[in-house]
């Protein structure tokens, strides 16, 4: 009798669940905290200082998939395709939550085939942006024209504006009381994202992008 290779765990790569497709994971490695950067200050003292910002580093993750050597087995060609594109990782033991993929580093493959099962171990490395999601985020509908978060929690939000008054070619923001304003907007410019993740503002015309709308402080 042969040696049947089973995964305990899993994980999907912008849906794609990695067992479908033959990739079986022994286990998953947790998923590290993100480090957060800091300004360090050259003072001339016997002790340099430095002050966290408001931004933190991408989370290096690795994880170690064995698939069948065999002519049929899903090789390195088909890991490197499946994660050619994808966006979003989620994994068997964090339930609930997504990541977001910034960068595939490398796709390695073991240098000898295991002796039991006759199976390859692959090396798949990525870069994970640093923060979590949740699998149930659902656009809020706000009615009162504020926003707040409690504090318990990183939030990179996408706003969508939808009740612009017509005519008006300037959004105002009032964000932890600056003034941040929307310039340039027109009368087709009647949907406007903020995207705070990647720190940009657009609009949508005819279900497609318009160029970047600048969102500046005041």
């Amino acid at each position: 009798m042969g040696y049947i290779i089973r995964s305990r765990e899993h994980f999907y790569a912008d849906g794609v669940k990695s067992t479908d497709v033959g990739l079986n994971v022994e286990f998953l490695q947790p998923v590290p905290m993100a480090t957060q950067r800091y300004t360090q200050w050259t003072t001339g003292a016997d002790m340099d200082s430095s002050t966290p910002d408001d931004s933190f580093e991408n989370i290096p993750y690795s994880i170690e998939a064995r698939v069948l050597r065999n002519p049929a087995a899903f090789g390195s060609d088909a890991i490197y395709a499946l994660f050619a594109h994808a966006r979003t990782l989620s994994l068997s033991n964090v339930v609930g939550y997504y990541y977001k993929i910034r960068r595939v580093v490398g796709i390695t493959p073991s240098a000898e085939q295991e002796l039991r099962g006759n199976a390859i171990t692959y090396l798949i490395s990525l870069e994970l942006a640093p923060f979590k999601y949740h699998m149930d985020n659902r656009p809020q509908e706000i009615t009162l024209g504020r926003i707040d978060n409690p504090g318990t929690r990183y939030s990179r939000p996408l706003y969508k504006i939808t009740d612009r008054t017509e005519g008006l070619s300037t959004v105002s923001l009032i964000v932890n009381g600056q003034i941040y304003k929307i310039d340039g907007l027109t009368d087709r410019d009647k949907i406007i994202f903020i995207d705070a993740e990647k720190l940009i503002c657009y609009s949508k015309v005819n279900e497609s992008y318009t160029a970047t709308k600048n969102l500046m402080p005041q």
